[in-house]
């Protein structure tokens, strides 16, 4: 019997796993990961997050905010980003959605785990990957830039999870 429920518990675990991949799958998610060089000076500039250290400034004044969520639709757009668009994409079908954020964990990996469309809100998790003690994982507080593309949906909202 417990084999029994036991097996029941991995299919269904499965299961999931397999929905939420089918949804980034479906909506043909990409994730860019540690292109910050690949951003204009003057877009980087714009966007420090509060707490975030650049230049030798900690940004602590609380007008600013803690994070940004922004959606590049078009070429003309993603011109005002990048100094060079580091991935190809289709504006016709596609659009650049890029969540800024401060971290301490700058140098770690980040992994899109699942996404979650409720609503027209796009719900994105992500995951970052950090060492344990010792591996010199964490930094001082950065602002970290991650760059998601996927297919236009129509007035959706964007909305990432961490």
């Amino acid at each position: 019997m417990k084999k029994l429920l036991l097996m029941c518990f991995m299919l269904v675990s499965v299961l999931l796993m397999g929905c939420e991949n089918s949804m980034i799958n479906k909506y043909n998610v990409k994730l860019y990961d540690n292109i910050t060089e690949s951003f204009s000076n003057t877009f980087v500039r714009e966007h420090i997050t509060y707490g975030a250290y650049f230049e030798d400034i900690v940004y602590d004044d609380e007008k600013i905010s803690k994070d940004y969520t922004i959606s590049v639709n078009s070429q003309v757009e993603a011109m005002n980003v990048f100094d060079e668009i580091p991935f190809e994409i289709n504006f016709e079908k596609q659009n650049i959605i890029i969540y800024i954020y401060t971290t301490k964990y700058n140098s770690a990996r980040v992994e899109l785990t699942k996404v979650v469309l409720d609503n027209n809100i796009f719900n994105l998790y992500i995951k970052e990957n950090i060492g344990g003690i010792g591996t010199g994982s964490a930094t001082i507080p950065t602002t970290k830039f991650i760059v998601v593309i996927a297919d236009k949906i129509d007035q959706c909202h964007y909305n990432f999870i961490i």
